[in-house]
């Protein structure tokens, strides 16, 4: 996927039928719901951190084989915001 020119701007961009591209540097991590014994939802644990990128796009349609970062599979899967 060509990289968008941000410049060192935080910035999240909904591509329209396509992915979320991050730019400026953002953390980013793993992170797991923890439930109680009932299952309700206590707390977020932070998991594997991901190394830090100027930009990278995640995948909104579900189908990346990289998840969370897009493999350009909504373009074979045909995904649309609207679905």
């Amino acid at each position: 996927m060509p990289k968008e020119k941000f410049g060192s701007e935080k910035v999240i961009k909904i591509k329209k039928d396509g992915p979320y591209v991050v730019c400026g540097n953002i953390p980013m991590a793993k992170q797991t719901i923890i439930t109680d014994e009932d299952g309700v939802s206590v707390r977020w644990e932070k998991g594997e951190e991901y190394p830090r990128m100027e930009q990278y796009s995640l995948c909104r349609c579900g189908n990346s084989e990289n998840k969370p970062f897009c493999d350009s599979m909504h373009i074979h899967t045909g995904f649309r915001d609207d679905e």
